[in-house]
Order: C-alpha cells, then sequence, then structure tokens
C-alpha cells in the first residue's frame, strides 16, 4: 500500500502509537473560543457533545475549526444518536472520531460502523466535502485513509456502553469489525445499575465499569471513559484506560468561579451561596 500524506494521520491513533492513553476534555458550551483556550491547555484533544450539549449542527463546524487551529490536536464529536447521516456529515465536515452513544447490541453496532465506512465496508456516502481541503489531499488519498488496512489513518469509533442491555450483549457488541471500541458513560451506567447520579463512584456501576474493561482487552478493544473531573479521572489513568475525559468545560468553569467567590467571601466573613452541586461535578 502506498504511503499516505502525513496530514491524513489520525492524532488519536498517533498518540496511542506512542504508548499512552488520550487525555481529552468535553465541551457543552456552543462558543468556538471556548474550544479555543481548552485545545491550548495541553490535551490531546476534544469532544463536542451534540447529544446533551447545546451544540447544534451549525455550530459543530465552528468548534472543528476552533480545535483544528491546534496542530496535532484530535476533535471528536458525540452524535445525539445512531443517525447515518448525521454521522456522515460530522465525518466530512473533518471530525477525527464519531462517540455513538446507547449501543445496546451488535446490530446497533454494525449500523454505526457502517456509516463511518464507504462500501464495500459500510454504507456511508461519498462526499468529504471539508475533509479533503482541511488535510490538503486528494480524493484518492482520503479514500485510501478510510480502508481497514489503513491503521493510523482512518476514524476512530467509539460505541458507548451505558445500559444493562448493553453490558448484557457486550461481547456480541465488540465481536464488530472496525468498532474501536468503548466509551463508558458511568451516569447512564450508575442509572442501569440502579445507582443514579453517583456515576462510576458507585458500587455496582465500578464493578460493571471493571467488567466492561476487562471484556474490551480480551476483544482486544480500545477502552475510555467520560469523567467530569481530574479527580475522578486519575484512576482510569492508573488503570492505563486508553481514552479518559479528564474535564468538563462547565465543570471547570464553575469550579474556578466557586473558589473564587469563596476565598473572597471568607476574607469578609460571609458564607458562599453556593449553587447545585450539578455545577461543580457534572
Amino acid at each position: 500500500m502506498a504511503q499516505l500524506p502525513e496530514s491524513l494521520v489520525n492524532p488519536i491513533r498517533k498518540v496511542w502509537s506512542q504508548g499512552r492513553p488520550f487525555l481529552s476534555y468535553w465541551m457543552h458550551f456552543n462558543d468556538p473560543f471556548v474550544a479555543e483556550m481548552l485545545a491550548r491547555c495541553g490535551f490531546d484533544g476534544g469532544v463536542a457533545d451534540m447529544q446533551h450539549g447545546l451544540i447544534d449542527e451549525t455550530q459543530s463546524l465552528g468548534l472543528l475549526r476552533a480545535m483544528q487551529g491546534v496542530p496535532s490536536h484530535a476533535p471528536l464529536v458525540r452524535v445525539p444518536s445512531n443517525d447515518a447521516a448525521l454521522i456522515g456529515k460530522m465525518l466530512d465536515s473533518g471530525y477525527a472520531g464519531i462517540i455513538c452513544p446507547m449501543i445496546n447490541s451488535k446490530a446497533e453496532a454494525e449500523q454505526f460502523v457502517a456509516a463511518c465506512y464507504y462500501p464495500p465496508n459500510g454504507l456511508r456516502s461519498w462526499g468529504p466535502t471539508r475533509a479533503v481541503v482541511q488535510h490538503g489531499v486528494s480524493l484518492k488519498d482520503w479514500h485510501a485513509s478510510l480502508q481497514p488496512e489503513s491503521e493510523m489513518t482512518r476514524p476512530i469509533t467509539w460505541g458507548m456502553v451505558e445500559t444493562s442491555e448493553g453490558v448484557k450483549n457486550l461481547d456480541e457488541i465488540l465481536s464488530v469489525p472496525l468498532l474501536d471500541g468503548i466509551l463508558i458513560g458511568p451516569m447512564d451506567l450508575s442509572l442501569a445499575m440502579g445507582e443514579p447520579c453517583k456515576g462510576s463512584a458507585g458500587t455496582e456501576t465500578a464493578k460493571a465499569i471493571d467488567s466492561i474493561a476487562a471484556a474490551c482487552r480480551s476483544a482486544k478493544k480500545r477502552i475510555g471513559i467520560y469523567c467530569a473531573n481530574a479527580d475522578a479521572a486519575g484512576k482510569f489513568v492508573d488503570a492505563k484506560f486508553d481514552f479518559v475525559v479528564c474535564a468538563h468545560d462547565k465543570v471547570c468553569l464553575t469550579t474556578m468561579a466557586t473558589k473564587a467567590v469563596e476565598a473572597c467571601r471568607a476574607k469578609i466573613g460571609e458564607a458562599a451561596k453556593a449553587g447545585p452541586d450539578s455545577l461543580t461535578s457534572y
């Protein structure tokens, strides 16, 4: 196979080739300036959350451009659902990877992967509108970069297992070719485990996370997890997860703002009026 242009190397795969975890932030804000600032904080990349964030299709392009302003910075997007048309559009725009929520069966995982690849490996429609311009490559090289054998250049496909059904069907989900791995959503998983709002701190949820991680490693798939802050993320870095979200734009902002006002009010002998814990923990 001919050597492909360096610009087509997926930054996420490059990090993994160096034997280290990919450290990411998570975005709910739709302002490209926030993405620009976070992209310059030392992360390997970031995730634009279209499922629960305040980000629509048009705004996702602004965030993508902002993240791509930093060399070797990898932009990913969590789509709202397993929608082939939207998944293809995000890849055509230039996102390096797709996170698909609520993968509960092998059939759903196959549907997701098919949306990311051109025939005969999938069902994705041809039209890499911005991606070929952004990478500065020919259509032929672009097509070659998405072939299964192009290990360093093809897009990242993360399926999220976050329900009891998904956990039950995990081995079948992991058998799907070209599914790179499982990204765990601890909050939804904790709901499924009967421990609402506990996330990875829940006893049964923690057991489920360990079980998912073991299954991924056995199947030679990647394992990732969302965490709102470094305190929660540290143990998964220690556990050698491949992809760890360790910061959330909303949590970063509100945590630092809360600390600032608490410190100043303490100087004048007043108690700060704390907001809901959702501002600084999720």
